[in-house]
């Protein structure tokens, strides 16, 4: 996959890497060492390189993909149009329906606790495992190819069977994992199969359902993150072979425990629940803990009151989404500092219902998003979304002045140093009345009113 290396520019953004044949991975910052193809460097800011073979250390193997064209399926077309910053609702999905979402007396709906799904990139299509409150497990695929989401056979079947954030996959080989609630063992679907396989068991986790899974890259393994034993480990390479305790750093352990492998440092970030609803540690690959800390929100898995959670890896954040308020939080896993952050384009608007909905997401790889589907209340369509984000600055798409004045334009900027950053504003000619200061990044009205749009925001290390 992917090497991210010393950087020689001074800020590499909108990062798109095209794997060998049609498949392409987006990231940002940082240097890639390449070969086949000369990379285009675009004012020391921008590195745009396509075809050709890359690497990433830690990383199992090279992913490829022998689909259809770069480009050609809905989700494809839908990614390469999107700005970074910006989302898009997915209004072409075939059969996003309230019956794909029902339970079978389409009384209530299976999205309820949850938190993530699965991308499985080699077989071309999402999964999400679930279930509605007190009834049967559920599972939802959409096919990428056909552009259409169905029912699926699940894991196991049981009352025991919303989705929390028990469920994960190995992004190199596609395989979806989750964690069976009644058993406290584990289910595997191979990438592209509809026949699920056992791997080992903790015994201790029967019947529970305070479990988070994530797949650690550079241990090449299943992550459990639980009440009962803490931290444990599955080898991929173990076969169906034995769990390994990672250690309990003081968890109190509850419903809705979340947990995210950051590629960027290596680190896994694991939340502790709705007992202790913004607590949270950081493990890294020597085994040690860090924390607890505190984030400035929620950060456990629940129904619609609650927050999502996600690791994205274009921009090497892990992404906080408030379902009621739409509240949008970034964690810089490099620095660990928290950033509110609103779409360009405004707010993403899951508006959900902490009664009767929820919504999870997933994080694409393939191309450079994050996916969102949405269950807003029973008997109506859910709906679907794909975010771009971007470690760059993101400015609202018009700044409107109601009187003269200064608009800070330095709260766009993730970090903000003036004694290492200065800022350009490119995009669009300003008005007449209006000016801009690259030094303190105040963007000034000397009008009684105004509006400029289209703005982008560049920052220049000094």
């Amino acid at each position: 996959m992917l090497q991210t290396a010393s950087s020689s520019s001074p800020d590499m953004r909108g990062l798109r890497i095209g794997y060998p044949r049609n498949y392409s991975i987006w990231s940002e910052g940082g240097s890639y060492a390449k070969t086949g193809q000369t990379a285009a460097l675009n004012r020391g800011r921008t590195v745009i390189a396509s075809q050709g073979t890359y690497n990433l250390s830690g990383q199992a193997s090279t992913l490829t993909y022998t689909g259809a064209p770069s480009g050609s399926t809905y989700l494809e077309q839908q990614a390469s149009a999107l700005l970074p910053g910006r989302w898009v609702q997915l209004t072409g999905m075939g059969n996003l329906t309230w019956p794909l979402i029902s339970n079978p007396a389409q009384s209530a709906n299976i999205i309820e606790f949850s938190n993530k799904g699965g991308n499985d990139i080699p077989g071309h299509r999402l999964l999400f495992h679930c279930g509605p409150h007190a009834e049967l497990t559920d599972f939802i695929g959409y096919n990428k190819d056909t552009n259409n989401w169905a029912k699926m056979t699940p894991a196991y079947s049981s009352t025991l069977s919303h989705a929390w954030d028990s469920q994960t996959y190995d992004p190199v080989t596609g395989d979806f994992y989750v964690y069976v609630k009644t058993t406290g063992n584990f289910r595997r679907l191979p990438s592209g199969s509809t026949t699920w396989q056992s791997i080992a068991s903790i015994p201790a986790l029967s019947q529970t359902e305070s479990v988070s899974l994530c797949w650690d890259e550079a241990r090449n393994g299943l992550i459990c993150w639980n009440r009962e034993t803490g931290c444990a480990f599955w080898a991929k390479n173990a076969g169906t072979g034995s769990w390994a305790q990672l250690g309990d750093p003081g968890i109190q352990g509850s419903l809705g425990m979340a947990s995210h492998y950051m590629r960027v440092t290596q680190e896994l970030f694991l939340a502790d629940g709705a007992a202790n609803p913004t607590k949270y540690w950081l493990l890294n690959q020597a085994g040690t803990f860090a924390g607890p800390f505190t984030a400035p929100m929620t950060i456990f898995a629940s129904e619609g009151s609650s927050n999502m959670t996600q690791y994205d890896w274009a921009s090497q954040r892990l992404l906080v989404v408030d379902k009621v308020t739409n509240e949008f939080r970034t964690f810089n896993p490099n620095t660990r500092q928290w950033r509110l952050v609103t779409p360009s384009n405004g707010a993403l608007p899951i508006n959900g219902n902490p009664a009767a909905g929820d919504a999870w997401s997933i994080s694409l790889e393939d191309i450079g998003c994050v996916f969102f589907f949405v269950c807003r209340s029973n008997f109506i369509a859910p709906s679907a979304y794909l975010y771009r984000h971007t470690s760059a600055p993101i400015v609202p798409a018009t700044v409107t002045f109601n009187a003269p004045g200064s608009h800070d334009m330095t709260q766009y900027v993730e970090n903000w140093n003036s004694s290492t950053m200065l800022l350009e504003l490119q995009g669009t000619t300003l008005p007449s009345g209006f000016s801009f200061d690259g030094t303190t990044g105040a963007l000034t009205c000397s009008a009684s009113s105004g509006s400029v749009s289209g703005l982008e925001l560049i920052v220049i290390p000094i």
